[in-house]
C-alpha cells in the first residue's frame, strides 16, 4: 500500500511528463509546417499564371491552375538527362558512403583513447 502523498507526487509527474510531451509534439508540428511551407510554396506558385505570381497581395491558391510553366521548363532543359545525372551521383555518393563507413567502423572498438568508453559501448 502506497502513501498518499506518493501517489499525488507520481500523478503531478505523470502530468509534467504527459505536459512536456505536448509540447514537444506541438513544436515538433511547427517545425515541421515552417520546413514544409517553401515546398508547398514553389508547388502552389507553379501552378500559378505570372499575373497571379507577382500579384500583391500574394495570391496562396492559384483560381486558375496551369502546367504552362513544366512545358516551358521541358523546352529549355533535357529534364531526362538531368533525371539520370541525378541518378548515378546520388548512387556513387551513397555506395562510396557505405564502402568507406563500413571500412572505418571495423577497427573503431578496438582503438584506444581516453575517451572510448563514451563512444564505444562494448
Amino acid at each position: 500500500m502506497s502513501a498518499p502523498g506518493r501517489s499525488a507526487s507520481s500523478r503531478l509527474a505523470r502530468k509534467r511528463l504527459a505536459g512536456r510531451r505536448a509540447l514537444l509534439a506541438t513544436l515538433m508540428l511547427l517545425v515541421a509546417v515552417a520546413s514544409a511551407f517553401p515546398l508547398l510554396w514553389m508547388v502552389l506558385s507553379s501552378l500559378k499564371t505570372p499575373a497571379e505570381t507577382m500579384q500583391v497581395p500574394p495570391v496562396w491558391i492559384p483560381r486558375t491552375p496551369t502546367l504552362d510553366a513544366y512545358e516551358k521548363v521541358s523546352g529549355v532543359i533535357n529534364v531526362g538527362r538531368s533525371m539520370w545525372n541525378s541518378l548515378v551521383i546520388a548512387t556513387i555518393t551513397t555506395a562510396g558512403i557505405l564502402v568507406t563507413s563500413m571500412r572505418l567502423a571495423t577497427p573503431s572498438p578496438s582503438i584506444t583513447f581516453p575517451a572510448a568508453h563514451c563512444c564505444f559501448r562494448c
